[in-house]
C-alpha cells in the first residue's frame, strides 16, 4: 500500500505493508492536526504516538437469511399482436443491413431471385413462399461480366461453387464461379 505526501512542487511516495501504512498514516495524520492546531512547525516527541483509533472497523456481515421472492403476475396493457409488431420493427444490433442489387436464394424453398433493395434491410422476403429470413451470415460480392459487354455487381447469400445467373441486359445465363483467395463470386472465363 502507498502512502503519498504532496505540496506544490514536491511529493514523496513510499509502499508499506497494509498494516504498517495504517500506522504511518496515522502518525502523519495526528502530527499534521496536532501542529494545525498549536501552529507549530517543529513536532513534539509526545505527539507521535501508535495509532489504534484510525484501524479499519471489522465490517459485519449478517448471516444468510432465506428470502422468499413474491411474484406478482403483472397484466400487459398491450395484445400480443401489437407486441410481436413492435417487436419485429425493433432493428437488430447483431443482423447487418444492406441495400442494393442482390441475388438472393430463399432458404426456405430455394427459389433464387434478382432484386434491387432501395432501403437497407436484415432480412428478406421471399414471394414464392411468403417467408422472411433474415440475413444469418454476411452476404458476398458478386461480379457479372456477360458476353454482351454488360457488366453487374450484386451481394449474394449463395453457397455453391458454382451456378448460373441470368444477364439483365440479354438475358443469357452467365457462369459463375466461388473464388476463394478474393472471397467472391466471378465469372468463369
Amino acid at each position: 500500500m502507498k502512502i503519498r505526501v504532496s505540496m506544490p512542487e514536491a511529493s514523496v511516495a513510499i509502499d508499506f505493508e497494509e498494516g504498517k501504512a495504517l500506522e504511518v498514516f496515522g502518525k502523519l495524520n495526528e502530527v499534521l492536526l496536532a501542529m494545525k492546531k498549536k501552529g507549530k512547525v517543529s513536532v513534539p516527541e509526545e505527539i507521535i504516538i501508535p495509532i489504534k483509533a484510525v484501524v479499519k472497523p471489522e465490517v459485519k456481515i449478517p448471516p444468510k437469511q432465506n428470502y422468499e421472492v413474491i411474484q406478482k403476475p403483472v397484466a400487459n396493457p398491450m395484445p400480443d399482436s401489437v407486441i410481436a409488431e413492435l417487436d419485429a420493427k425493433i432493428p437488430s444490433l447483431d443482423t447487418p443491413k444492406y441495400k442494393g442489387f442482390m441475388y438472393i436464394k430463399c432458404p426456405v424453398c430455394g427459389k433464387e431471385k434478382g432484386l434491387c433493395m432501395k432501403k437497407e434491410a436484415d432480412h428478406y422476403h421471399c414471394d414464392s413462399c411468403g417467408k422472411r429470413s433474415e440475413f444469418e451470415k454476411p452476404l458476398v460480392p458478386l461480379f457479372v461480366n456477360c458476353e454482351c459487354g454488360r457488366r453487374f455487381k450484386y451481394l449474394t447469400n449463395m453457397m455453391e461453387s458454382l451456378f448460373d445467373i441470368n444477364c439483365l441486359d440479354c438475358g443469357a445465363p452467365v457462369a459463375v464461379k466461388w473464388n476463394e483467395d478474393k472471397q467472391i463470386y466471378e465469372t468463369i472465363r
